[in-house]
């Protein structure tokens, strides 16, 4: 015949349930914010590092010593939409023209806003702006 446990052994399991409980409640949060934060910080860093592709893409462009701004902007805009930024805004100085001399350093800033590319609820970058500066030699090649 089996013999009936014990009621300290149920007080015992109930308490174990219960710190058991405590503790999801209090790691279960932290957890969910950590993840949620390493997912948030790689898709800054992708954001950042796309910005970096599309402003070298259009640098090579600048480089060549018939292109000219609309080429440049083109190039850069195609980049961006192949990668899916939105709101990435390019500016070139000096004015590129066909008559631009070889030698001339040409600055190219991109800029993109982290918000306007985020899919997370979560935004630990908000209201940053990301900015990629190049320059490069005019050559008439």
């Amino acid at each position: 015949m089996r013999s009936l446990p014990d009621n300290s052994s149920f007080a015992d399991r109930n308490k174990r349930s219960g710190t058991a409980m405590v503790e999801m409640a209090v790691c279960l949060p932290v957890l969910v914010f950590l993840v949620f934060g390493a997912i948030e910080a790689a898709e800054f860093i992708h954001l950042k590092q796309d910005l970096a592709i599309c402003t070298y893409e259009a640098a090579k462009i600048a480089s060549k010593g018939s292109k000219v701004n609309s080429d440049v902007t083109t190039r850069f805009n195609e980049m961006a939409s192949a990668k899916s930024m939105n709101n990435a805004t390019l500016s070139i100085s000096p004015t590129l023209t066909s008559s631009t001399a070889s030698g001339t350093e040409v600055t190219l800033t991109a800029t993109v806003q982290a918000d306007a590319n985020y899919s997370l609820p979560m935004r630990f970058f908000s209201g940053i702006s990301l900015t990629k500066r190049v320059v490069v030699s005019r050559q008439n090649i």
